[in-house]
């Protein structure tokens, strides 16, 4: 994991940590699953592109 993912997720994690609003939660949950989705999709594309090349 490079530096700067490793620092973004400690800011992420930190701020899970130190929220108790049930909505606040809710809005880093939505980030977080869009986030992921979006990874999975580029993930997606370059296997594809990989299985893909001669």
């Amino acid at each position: 994991m490079a530096p700067e993912d490793a620092f973004q997720r400690e800011v992420f994690r930190r701020e899970l940590d130190t929220t108790s609003d049930a909505s606040r939660l809710r809005e880093l949950a939505l980030e977080l699953y869009d986030l992921w989705q979006r990874q999975r999709s580029v993930t997606t594309q370059l296997v594809l592109q990989e299985i893909r090349q001669p």
